[in-house]
């Protein structure tokens, strides 16, 4: 029975989810529920807002950072991260984009649920917003010296944040077209906040930007899961609802008028030096087609996207991939369905202006050529099977499928269309399946949506070697005008402030008015998840029989055999390229179209530190294959073809390619800086760091940029790569091997047949030697300086491997250590975006870490002083707070597919149920005297090995740290 309050609107069975589909109105407030019910224990919870901005001061996003910085009910400083700590969710996190804030989050807990809706409920509706928390999240003035007033300088999470983001090419490039494709929309304004601009909102200007979106009327409400949707309407009735009237204020995001003619848009952006000028120019294509919120006009968008941009046979991509005048595809290629209206861009990194017209006018060719062809009908039979795929797909459950389920939704209601209709896509999909058997389909929407668009933007970014300077230099002239222009009241506010805000990051938090999940909460045991063992040639498939919601997931494992240096380093491409070659007679352009009808297949090779043996590395390539069900036979030949007949002889396609992961590895490094630089720091202690940094860290990035350069400057150098990834095969084909099945019970029985059949093609031989990695050369503390506005800082230190009596130990004492005085010292009072802790057992070392982060040498002292601070902390609760995070890190929820697929690989790198139930158990044991001895044992008084990621304008403090610099 529906909950008096609340009026059902909808309801829909989608059989393809095995869920059915609820959508309800609140009667008082207006307020929208969706509600996705099913037998998942994972439930989810997300409640979103249309956040509208009128400039680039990230008011949405620093709005978002702010509200969950206390509440009414729960008015303790930060009650967000607080919680993480309290609860055993499985995910929470907050998210602006474009046009809405969203706050999500997970958990198999019904306690636990209950708990995150009240302190989420409460933090959105109800925030206390307080100015000293606008200032520390969202930007301030403080003087750069407590006993110098000559200099101020700009603070902030968020200022900090969005310095790091847009320190990257793409980020830049990303915002520019989004803002000439959709110049009268709320999309032309950067919401996370521009740097420059951040400054200009006010503290009342936040507080009226809630006051106007943050109303129940505007709310969307979405559950997921197997709670009774009952029981949530009367939390939301009870937490938030009950207290409002209907708002009469209504929030329309405008529709972009449509062009009359194409334009073009011009821009810079900055590089740290004239050595990244050359070929540095990045060219983007963009079109506005038609409503995200309209099902079949998105899968007709998606559709066209797969056609001439899905891969490397895809006419577009193609030609976007081998002209001679760029270096690789702009990472913007593809369709951008996150705003109301669908924009598709193609481009290219890696040009020069001079070629900018040429690329035009082939780029229009192409397309009009084909808007005039037949396209072949199997080849979009072949997109709308990934698209149903993709509908199917429950994912590993890394983002837990309720989460991505209230994604694809959300649209529906944000901008006045039919949510069901977005996740319940068979109808529409057999609606474009009829429609393709028209062969002139695809050459009409070609035409029709883009080569005779008017609605199309040309956007260019040249590299700038001097605006990075410039931009520093703005900023300090922008801030040395406000202290000219300040009063002695002003700075006197300026210091009163700045201690205010000290004192109140300083104060004790009364954790207990915040609701919590204790120790006695946490489940006792761990589901076993069991395999079946059957012969296969001279080895064995692993076949695990679960619902996978029609799709096969197939899996090739390979021994890894005994390389050398050389080979160690190039195997990471090795495997990014087996799947972008040809395959026996075929040449890349037909295996890849022969396998896009098929499904997904890839490939990639990973190294597991032995849980007993930090000198033993268990090495594996591994081949994946997935797809629907009914395409198993297909599926088990391509798996084992990938190896065995793949083609090394495309001596341009390999060229082409490693441009492309050159480009790929440059664009990587301002998004995973902080992973660079804990692998950086722990290459020296193990034989598993070194092989991190080598295939993971800053080496592969300077192996890559090295191999590019060399490749380009002698013809050679590729031919030798190709001959060394034959080497590399013909010792993969020596290997032992074993082969993992996950399916449904029929679909699995036919699989093992055709194993059975295509088995033979893998051999062993007698020559084969067992991996083995040698021991790394001694630590050298390094700076890798690249282009980047921020700071990623990281310190480690030799532990041991999971196995040891002190891992568990270890574990909770970086939990112990992030929460306690990492995050306050770094994050809160640093202005850090983030700072943390972690025991690695694959590189069997501890690292500290921090995350855009506008300081270097102050966040490795923290580090330091972390130690102090836990000589002296005795606490309890934090301890309890600190288990529950690990055994949270633990008990991942994971769809029965990503559960099967990890139970495999634990076991075959020896983490039996036993094994992984003995290191439960010492985590939920561990005692602050096991807390204290471990770091005695591991971190003080020993040298860590230090790396970071930063900029050139930090030389001076590099050379005092005696930092080895290393440019990126």
């Amino acid at each position: 029975m529906t909950h008096p309050a609340f009026e059902q609107t909808n309801r829909r069975h989608v059989a393809a989810l095995h869920l059915d589909f609820d959508s309800y109105v609140h009667r008082q407030t207006g307020a929208r529920h969706l509600h996705f019910g099913c037998e998942d224990t994972n439930n989810a919870f997300m409640i979103a807002f249309p956040t509208l901005p009128t400039d680039s001061s990230g008011v949405a996003h620093i709005l978002e950072h702010t509200t969950l910085c206390g509440s009414r009910r729960f008015p303790v400083r930060d009650p967000f991260f607080m919680m993480l700590r309290r609860s055993l969710n499985t995910f929470m996190n907050a998210f602006t984009s474009g046009d809405s804030t969203a706050y999500p989050f997970a958990t198999q807990n019904r306690k636990d649920f209950s708990n995150l809706l009240a302190v989420y409920l409460d933090a959105v509706f109800f925030p206390t917003l307080d100015p000293l928390d606008f200032a520390q999240e969202g930007w301030r003035l403080d003087f750069v010296s407590p006993d110098d007033e000559s200099e101020l300088m700009f603070k902030g999470v968020v200022f900090n944040e969005m310095k790091g983001a847009m320190s990257a090419p793409s980020t830049q490039l990303w915002q520019r077209v989004h803002s000439a494709v959709l110049p009268d929309t709320v999309y032309q304004f950067n919401s996370g906040g521009d740097p420059a601009r951040i400054p200009d909102l006010s503290y009342e200007q936040l507080k009226a930007f809630h006051a106007k979106h943050y109303h129940p009327s505007h709310a969307i409400f979405m559950t997921y899961g197997n709670f009774s949707v009952d029981e949530h309407h009367e939390q939301f009735e009870s937490l938030a609802l009950s207290n409002f009237s209907e708002s009469a204020s209504q929030l329309d995001c405008a529709i972009q008028p449509r062009f009359a003619s194409p334009i073009t848009i011009e821009d810079i952006y900055g590089v740290a030096d004239e050595s990244e000028l050359e070929r540095g120019t990045h060219a983007v294509w963009a079109w506005l087609l038609g409503r995200s919120a309209d099902v079949n006009t998105l899968l007709e968008a998606h559709l066209l996207a797969g056609f001439l941009l899905d891969h490397g046979a895809s006419p577009l991509r193609h030609y976007l991939e081998t002209t001679e005048l760029a270096d690789a595809p702009s990472e913007l290629c593809g369709l951008d369905d996150s705003g109301q209206e669908l924009v598709l861009c193609c481009g290219v990194e890696g040009t020069d202006p001079d070629h900018i017209e040429r690329l035009n006018d082939e780029i229009l060719a192409l397309l009009s050529r084909q808007a005039d062809q037949v396209v072949d009908h199997q080849t979009l039979v072949g997109i709308l099977d990934r698209m149903e795929m993709a509908q199917r797909d429950l994912g590993g459950g890394g983002y837990p499928f309720g989460l991505q389920l209230m994604g694809r939704a959300l649209p529906g209601s944000l901008y006045g269309g039919d949510p069901a209709a977005l996740i319940d896509i068979d109808d529409a999909l057999e609606n474009l399946r009829r429609r393709i058997e028209d062969p002139n389909y695809m050459g009409s929407r070609i035409a029709e949506l883009l080569v005779n668009n008017p609605h199309r933007v040309r956007t260019v970014m040249q590299p700038d070697e001097h605006k990075l300077q410039r931009d520093d230099e703005l900023e300090k002239a922008t801030l040395s005008q406000r202290l000219a222009q300040m009063t002695e009241t002003q700075r006197r506010e300026i210091r009163i402030a700045s201690a205010a805000l000290e004192q109140r990051q300083d104060e004790p938090q009364d954790a207990d008015l915040l609701p919590k999940v204790s120790l006695a909460d946490v489940p006792k045991n761990l589901p076993d998840i069991a395999a079946t063992q059957v012969a296969v040639a001279d080895l064995h498939a692993h076949q695990y029989r679960v619902a996978t919601n029609g799709l096969l997931y197939l899996q090739l494992v390979v021994e890894l055999p005994a390389l050398d240096d050389l080979e160690l380093a190039q195997l990471p491409l090795f495997c990014e390229y087996l799947t972008e070659l040809g395959s026996g007679a075929e040449d890349y352009l037909d295996t890849q179209a022969r396998r896009a009808l098929v499904g997904n297949v890839g490939a990639y090779a990973a190294a597991s530190t032995s849980v007993d043996s930090i000198d033993v590395l268990n090495g594996r390539l591994v081949v994946t294959v997935k797809g629907l069900k009914r395409k198993w036979d297909d599926l088990v030949h391509n798996l084992f073809e990938v190896i065995d007949a793949v083609r090394f002889d495309e001596i341009e396609r390999l060229k082409d390619l490693i441009a492309h992961s050159r480009v790929d590895a440059d664009a990587s490094i301002t998004d995973r800086g902080h992973h660079l630089a804990m692998q950086g720091a722990a290459r020296a202690l193990s034989a598993g760091g070194y092989l991190d940094d080598l295939w993971e860290g800053p080496a592969n990035i300077l192996f890559v940029q090295n191999l590019d350069r060399t490749c380009r400057d002698k013809a050679a150098a590729v031919e030798a790569l190709a001959q060394a990834f034959d080497r590399i095969r013909h010792k993969l084909l020596c290997a032992p091997w074993r082969v993992l099945v996950v399916g449904e019970d029929e679909v699995v029985s036919a699989t093992m047949e055709g194993l059975v059949t295509n088995a033979p093609v893998m051999g062993r031989a007698d020559e084969f030697r067992p991996f083995a990695v040698r021991h790394p050369e001694s630590a050298v503390d390094c700076a890798w300086v690249t282009n980047t506005q921020v700071n990623f800082c990281a310190r480690a230190y030799p532990a041991v491997v999971e196995g040891h009596h002190d891992a568990a130990g270890l574990c909770v004492l970086a939990k112990y250590m992030q929460d306690g005085y990492l995050h306050p010292a770094i994050r809160e009072k640093g202005g850090a975006y983030g700072a943390g802790a972690q025991y690695d057992p694959e590189s069997a070392s501890f690292r500290f870490f921090s995350y855009r982060d506008p300081r270097l040498a102050e966040t490795l002292g923290d580090f330091d002083r972390a130690l102090d601070w836990l000589a002296d902390s005795n606490d309890p609760r934090r301890l309890e707070e600190s288990i529950l995070g690990v055994i949270r890190n633990l008990d991942t929820a994971r769809t029965p597919a990503g559960a099967a697929i990890h139970a495999f690989y634990d076991e075959l790198d020896g983490r039996t149920c036993e094994f992984r139930l003995r290191h439960r158990d010492a985590v939920l044991t561990t005692t602050i005297d096991d807390i204290n001895r471990v770091a005695q044992q591991y971190l003080r008084g020993h040298q860590g090995a230090t790396g970071v990621v930063t900029n050139a304008s930090h030389k001076a403090e590099i050379e005092q740290l005696h930092l080895k610099q290393v440019k990126l």
